[in-house]
């Protein structure tokens, strides 16, 4: 019991913290542990080191680890007086709900200005891009031009890859970070579209020299959401996958239809590789796969409703997603024309799996 709040506040505020769903803990006013719902965290957390550091007269947020990943911890003194303190509140927030505050703030509305006028430059780059080239391919018609010029034209293309790089990334964040997939009047098929989108992956991936190992269930799941924001999610997570992999190793991608606590149970998605150690990988390329794995997490549990769990050993990665869905089909049939993947030059697909393919051969060059 805290010394200086009474039995009756103390259990309302347990109750009030317990029904929040976060990872939450009471402290009394001499910053001894009372309550809490997350005992992994805060039976070893000492807040009197906290204390050293600041008064916690006011709110206070820090850095802290949790379960190896960096989040913040939120402290909040309970004031009985205005000068007497009767307790502490403290709730830990990670990546995923702090994307969900910044979602509803105007933090959003500004963030997605500025991408979408990046988004206008970096078509306008791409546009004098052409009229470049166009014009170097005038120049190299005469041989003697075409001599002195002798190369021009592949510099010119290398710089329109490095603009279509900076273009698609720009494109699949505005469409992930602060955007929420509309309710649909068609019904997206997960099954048909995770079966379609793991071929592709398994043909597209022998460029690279990886054995793609797949599974998918055989009967047809469905959500009334747009699926071209999940989609994205999926492919932020290979590309996460990929970087910090084995050149040439294989990945498993698996789906399937698992019965939980919805009506209709969840859709289930899966991807295993085996994983280079972490003093053999760079930090810069460490921090892009767990960014983009962060993202992936963001849109599946905040987006969608999922569930995402990682689970990662010396030697392989694993990350296992689920989101709930229906057995029927209660909007118009998806085809050929509004599949949410494509298989055009300008589908989902298409631009996200030429950047993961990119990646692997200009960045693992030097493994050859």
């Amino acid at each position: 019991m805290t010394k200086s709040m009474t039995g009756g506040a103390q259990r309302m505020m347990e109750n009030y913290l317990e029904s929040t769903g976060g990872k939450s803990a009471l402290y009394d006013d001499g910053m001894n542990l009372v309550w809490s719902n997350y005992h992994e965290f805060f039976d070893n957390f000492d807040l009197r080191k906290v204390k050293s550091d600041s008064q916690l007269i006011s709110e206070t947020t820090v850095s802290v680890s949790d379960d190896g990943v960096r989040a913040v911890l939120s402290i909040t003194p309970v004031h009985k007086t205005v000068r007497t303190i009767c307790a502490y509140v403290c709730v830990i927030k990670d990546a995923y709900d702090i994307y969900s505050l910044m979602d509803n703030s105007i933090i959003s509305d500004f963030s997605n200005n500025i991408m979408n006028k990046g988004k206008s430059r970096i078509e306008k780059l791409a546009s004098l891009n052409q009229s470049i080239f166009e014009a170097a391919s005038e120049l190299t018609a005469d041989r003697e031009e075409s001599d002195r010029l002798a190369g021009l034209n592949e510099l010119i293309r290398e710089q329109e890859r490095v603009i279509t790089t900076m273009f698609n990334e720009t494109r699949f964040f505005i469409d992930s970070c602060y955007k929420k997939p509309a309710e649909n009047k068609e019904f997206s098929n997960l099954t048909l579209m995770f079966a379609t989108v793991f071929s592709y992956i398994g043909e597209d991936f022998k460029e690279i020299k990886r054995k793609v190992n797949v599974s998918a269930p055989e009967k047809d799941y469905y959500i009334s959401k747009d699926g071209g924001t999940l989609l994205l999610a999926f492919f932020h997570l290979l590309r996460a996958h990929i970087a910090v992999s084995p050149v040439r190793s294989s990945v498993t991608l698996s789906a399937e239809y698992t019965v939980d606590a919805s009506a209709a149970g969840s859709f289930l998605v899966k991807i295993k590789t085996s994983l280079i150690s972490e003093d053999k990988t760079d930090e810069s390329t460490l921090m892009s796969s767990r960014a983009y794995r962060e993202l992936s997490k963001k849109v599946i549990r905040y987006n969608y409703g999922g569930m995402f769990e990682c689970v990662d050993t010396k030697k392989s990665m694993q990350t296992v997603f689920s989101v709930p869905v229906a057995k029927k089909n209660r909007g118009a049939m998806l085809n050929s024309s509004n599949v949410c993947y494509g298989d055009s030059e300008s589908g989902i697909y298409r631009s996200y799996i030429r950047e993961i393919l990119r990646m692997e051969t200009e960045e693992h060059a030097d493994s050859d």
